[in-house]
């Protein structure tokens, strides 16, 4: 016998919104969906799909902004999520080619002066052409006047209606379907683009990228190791036996641990991998938390070991900062 569950919210005296489930005959799946579409923002990786894990991060962080003491258990650093709509005021909408992206510039530019540039790649929930879709919700902590302020970068979101890399990037995670439409070389040449036309610095370009842009970030350092001074993949994977390739680019990876679409065991491989031949590679894992880590990954600021999150390094080489925004600012492209 299948049991059911009722997922209900409720607005308890003290003004917290919470939640909890009962047996019952309506699925958990009709109360996620309910919720999906009052508060699509609660989609951490705007994979057009709400995740119970999804679910439990976006009501606790509502949660903690009511009342920042009363969430007991439940981790309460995650991103601040803005609708896409919302990041569109953000974003200037532009084209390379057949490629759409979004473009945002520093607050301030300074004349003679070059600027870091970020490559934010979407997940499958950002796939189309409609130049909207490609700015999702983990994206939220770029727009932040603060972060703007103290490390001013440019920043680019194209969107793929495909994949960003080859099958054989996505290591077994796509099955035998046929080769898919790989949008990675137009989103490099992007890059190089953007270098041409603007006060980019070539030292201090970085990608990073959640579940499918998680995929394109390995495949990109993969492809260009001598383009990225560092990469940030979230929930992503790459064949391990490739590692070789990108071994001096400093990456910072996160993976939920019970994550239930792209399995944990991808970044685990990779690490270890990386750690085999002297790679520079700090890998997270989130206890407690599934295919929804890009909303914790990059507001992160310590390690929890309360919640069971603890950063690992390959080796001592690596750079300790413990705040994801100043680590990938401080990484610059070795000679």
């Amino acid at each position: 016998m299948t049991m059911k569950f009722r997922f209900a919210l409720f607005v308890a005296s003290s003004g917290m919104i919470c939640f909890s489930f009962a047996q019952a005959d309506d699925p958990r799946a009709t109360r996620l969906e309910a919720l999906f579409k009052k508060h699509p923002e609660a989609d951490a990786n705007q994979d057009g799909e709400l995740t119970m894990d999804e679910a439990r991060a976006f009501l606790a962080d509502r949660r903690s902004k009511s009342n920042p003491k009363s969430a007991p258990g439940m981790p309460s650093r995650a991103t601040s999520r803005i609708p896409g709509q919302e990041l569109e005021a953000f974003f200037e909408a532009k084209n390379h080619g057949e490629l759409p992206y979004r473009w945002m510039a520093p607050l301030k530019q300074i004349a003679g002066e070059k600027y870091p540039l970020i490559l934010a790649l979407h997940g499958a929930g950002g796939k189309g052409a409609d130049n909207k879709s490609n700015l999702v919700g983990w994206m939220a902590p770029l727009v932040d006047e603060a972060l703007r302020s103290q490390h001013p970068a440019f920043v680019a979101v194209p969107q793929a209606d495909g994949t960003w890399g080859t099958r054989e990037d996505f290591h077994g995670l796509l099955g035998a379907k046929k080769e898919p439409k790989n949008f990675l070389p137009q989103a490099l040449s992007l890059v190089e683009k953007l270098v041409q036309e603007h006060p980019i610095d070539r030292n201090r370009i970085y990608v990073l990228g959640a579940s499918m842009g998680g995929y394109g970030s390995w495949a990109a350092i993969h492809q260009r190791p001598d383009l990225f001074a560092a990469a940030i993949p979230v929930c992503g994977g790459h064949p391990p036996e490739r590692v070789a390739t990108f071994r001096k680019v400093p990456i910072w990876a996160f993976h939920g641990a019970n994550d239930d679409k792209v399995p944990v065991r991808t970044s685990q491989e990779l690490f270890a991998a990386l750690r085999e031949v002297g790679g520079n590679m700090k890998y997270t894992e989130l206890a407690g938390v599934g295919h929804g880590a890009a909303a914790y990954a990059f507001v992160f600021d310590a390690n929890d070991v309360e919640a069971g999150w603890q950063t690992q390094q390959t080796n001592d080489r690596c750079d300790p900062t413990p705040k994801i925004w100043d680590w990938l600012f401080a990484q610059r492209r070795s000679n």
